[in-house]
């Protein structure tokens, strides 16, 4: 059997405790709200355990956060279950975790034996050093997700194309709020911002391809006057279903901004659309609509769009656009992994 090496991924919980010392010594192994010790995510050959470390501030008094350490074979596997462990966590959160201090910048294992650590390359231990500690509430839920989609290649490929969808361009979701939000969402003249807008588009998309969730009209036309081609729907149907994905559960696609000839693709053949109850005005219409009809709306604009040349509605798109597909991927992969209704 293969000793497991303990690395550091710059991670902790934001649940802390405060733990008076007791005699010399200081339980850290954590435990859950039942008492008993938390279970570790496991992967194939690798897990994650969650440690108490405790940050001193006097004497008598420490607060003990939570902290993942992973175990893995060596640092090559180290950094690729680390790059999957921040790609779950960028879905949880829907977009890069710690966007607004970090940017994106994925998990970099640290290993915990001193020697192992300085055989690193120096620019690595440098990189590792900058990047420092960032404390999430989901940080325990994304090492889970991360060990069920390690066994899943499938959903290991989606998640990964979703993340560098991320990477291209998103931003975190409060900035469409419809009174705190700060961010216009208006078109681009730069075509700089045209491309990088289609390509996360076109990775978002390739992320739903990947769970087998795509639309596949089979030379017929998706929907025709008004309706689905049935044996289409269908078919979109079982696959959805096999997934363990809800039909009921209606998807929001968010509508911002002056109309668009864009919206010809998207909103406006919506089937059955709802209005949000925080749509208001002119410029906030967001709107909610069958799930399926979601995913015909990110395969129009993948394929009509962002996947091939067609500058003049390519010039149409706006980031709104980018994150309508991207929760589109993100709905559905979360879901398939019984992570959509995760409360923590």
């Amino acid at each position: 059997m293969t000793k497991l090496r303990r690395y550091h991924l710059g991670l902790r919980t934001d649940k802390s405790f405060l733990a008076r010392r007791q005699g010399a010594r200081l339980r850290l192994r954590a435990w859950g709200h039942s008492g008993r010790p938390v279970k570790p995510a496991l992967g194939p050959g690798w897990r994650i355990t969650f440690e108490r470390r405790p940050l001193k501030f006097d004497d008598e008094v420490m607060q003990v956060n939570t902290e993942p350490i992973l175990h893995a074979p060596d640092i090559v596997v180290a950094r690729r279950v680390a790059l999957l462990v921040y790609g779950a966590h960028g879905v949880l959160e829907g977009s890069p975790p710690g966007v607004f201090v970090r940017g994106f910048a994925p998990y970099r294992p640290s290993p915990l034996d001193k020697h192992e650590f300085d055989r690193l390359d120096p620019l690595e231990r440098e990189a590792i050093q900058e990047h420092g500690i960032l404390q999430m509430a989901s940080v325990e839920a994304a090492c889970r997700f991360a060990a069920k989609l390690s066994r899943d290649l499938d959903g290991h490929y989606a998640c990964l194309k979703l993340m560098l969808s991320y990477s291209d361009y998103s931003f975190h979701w409060m900035e469409l709020h419809p009174d705190y939000g700060q961010r216009d969402f208006v078109q681009s003249e730069a075509p700089f911002d045209h491309i990088v807008w289609a390509r996360a588009i076109t990775g978002a998309y390739g992320s739903i391809e990947e769970l087998g969730l795509e639309v596949r009209a089979k030379g017929k036309p998706s929907v025709s006057d008004g309706q689905w081609e049935p044996s289409c729907l269908a078919d979109l149907e079982q696959r959805l279903q096999k997934r363990g994905i809800s039909l009921d559960d209606r998807q929001i696609w968010t509508v911002r901004g002056s109309r668009r000839a864009i919206q010809k693709l998207t909103a406006d053949r919506l089937l059955s659309p709802r209005r949000a109850s925080w749509s208001k005005g002119l410029h906030v219409r967001d709107v909610s609509a069958p799930l399926v009809d979601t995913i015909n709306a990110a395969s129009r604009l993948r394929s009509s769009v962002a996947a091939h040349r067609s500058q003049d509605l390519r010039r149409r798109l706006s980031p709104v656009d980018v994150h309508n597909v991207q929760m589109v991927a993100r709905r559905l992969l979360m879901e398939s992994f019984g992570e959509w209704r995760r409360t923590d």
